[in-house]
């Protein structure tokens, strides 16, 4: 799940900041994670934070081409593992503020590290549209596998989808473990 970290990590070559595009598995692992989160705290909510998302990853990326090299945006990131699955583990309902600010914040952070991808030949809009549209269905699909699975009238699924949040903040703990050195530069 978190086998590419290494390529989400800061590149010293580039000097932009974060390496790796939309098709880093940790950043749409994470995107699905917040759509679970918000798929957990009721479907009625979360149209708004489903627009939300995207917008700010597109506005992230923008600010990344204007102001490059912020520091600390990939520790960011992965303090948002950690977050968002330390949350779903807790399970208990978000008010409607406090989700559209988590939509807002992790996709301003995440869009600002997929616009540090953009270099050379890249051109800015498609692959920021591009970025924006896969982290919509990154976030839909998790919101939808959410909803799907609190619906069925197992008394194990709510319990699965807590266990499932635990191992992303346990994962995110290890990677900010391993890679904190890194994350700090």
């Amino acid at each position: 799940m978190y086998g590419d970290a290494a390529a989400c990590l800061p590149s010293p070559a580039s000097g932009r900041g974060e390496s790796g595009s939309c098709t880093c598995l940790v950043k749409n692992f994470l995107r699905t994670c917040l759509g679970v989160l918000i798929g957990q705290n009721g479907l009625q909510r979360c149209e708004t934070a489903l627009s939300i998302f995207p917008v700010a990853i597109v506005a992230g990326a923008v600010f990344s081409l204007k102001v490059p090299g912020m520091p600390y945006i990939a520790l960011l990131n992965v303090v948002s593992s950690i977050v968002i699955g330390g949350l779903i583990a807790l399970a208990f309902s978000l008010p409607n503020a406090s989700i559209f600010v988590l939509a807002a914040f992790f996709g301003l952070t995440h869009g600002y590290a997929n616009g540090t991808a953009i270099e050379g030949t890249i051109k800015a809009f498609p692959f920021i549209s591009g970025v924006a549209v896969a982290a919509f269905f990154a976030m839909a699909y998790g919101v939808g596998a959410a909803d799907f699975l609190l619906r069925r009238k197992a008394s194990w699924l709510p319990i699965a989808i807590r266990v499932a949040g635990s191992w992303t903040a346990a994962i995110g703990l290890l990677v900010l473990s391993v890679t904190h050195k890194a994350l700090l530069n």
